[in-house]
């Protein structure tokens, strides 16, 4: 059996292919396989949720945006780039406030 070492290098060698890393065609493909192959989660289906609508202050009035991603059990919201990503030491304007994207 792999090691959890052994799986994360696994898995950042399958990611690091040049087919793969498209924001919105390999967003929850990435998500299932990261919880499954290197976490361990195998109910990854009842782990997290995808396109989750949430509510913002946007212009003085509450709107309706969509997340990415969101973990309920560790309160997690993920918003996924591809990756020709921007600089990530730059906070982005999304989702109603002003974000700093963390890379892993």
């Amino acid at each position: 059996m792999a090691t959890r070492q052994q799986s994360a290098r696994e898995f950042v060698k399958t990611w690091s292919s040049p087919n793969k890393g498209r924001e919105d065609a390999d967003r929850q493909t990435f998500w299932n396989d990261l919880l499954q192959r290197v976490y361990g989660i195998n109910d990854y289906y009842n782990y997290i949720t995808y396109e989750k609508d949430v509510q913002v202050k946007a212009g003085g009035k509450v709107t309706t945006r969509r997340i990415d991603g969101y973990i309920p059990s560790t309160k997690v919201m993920i918003e996924m780039k591809g990756k020709k990503v921007k600089d990530l030491t730059k906070p982005l304007k999304q989702s109603g406030g002003g974000w700093r994207p963390h890379a892993f």
